[in-house]
């Protein structure tokens, strides 16, 4: 079980061992038996990204689920996303947390095979995302142009 866990750059000291933060920025918390392991972080879609331009790049369909995907095309690709933006949708209406947590694992990979389908880099996205950074949502929608 975790004891505790260090929050941005907060060094925490409890009677059973120090949790705080490692290499890179990573938090680091304490478990039983005392051993300090990296939390989950964004580094998890940063390798995911990585293993999906491998399998594209092997376009190996026998031995990739990835390459598969890619192989069939762009629409089968977004009809993926489409499927698991549902699935999560019901999970979150049904109140089901682990549901939403493994759909929504589900989601971000196939959204990441729809962007290498179509040639945007994560790098692209969060360049959009910077860029409303500090904008209002109603703003932002407001400066779109009208379609």
């Amino acid at each position: 079980p975790i004891r505790i866990m260090a929050n941005r750059g907060t060094a925490v000291r409890v009677a059973a061992g120090f949790v705080g933060l490692g290499a890179g920025g990573a938090m680091l918390v304490q478990r039983e038996p005392a051993e300090c392991q990296p939390a989950p972080d964004f580094a998890a879609l940063q390798r995911l990204w990585a293993t999906i331009e491998a399998r594209k790049a092997s376009n190996d369909d026998k031995l990739s689920y990835t390459a598969k995907l890619l192989n069939r095309g762009t629409p089968k690709c977004a009809q993926k996303v489409g499927e698991e933006a549902t699935e999560v949708v019901i999970e979150a209406v049904t109140s089901c947390r682990e549901g939403v947590i493994k759909e929504s694992a589900d989601l971000l990979y196939h959204l990441f095979v729809l962007w290498a389908s179509v040639g945007v880099d994560p790098a692209d996205i969060m360049l959009e995302l910077a860029r409303r950074d500090g904008i209002s949502g109603i703003t932002e929608k407001q400066s779109r142009p009208k379609q």
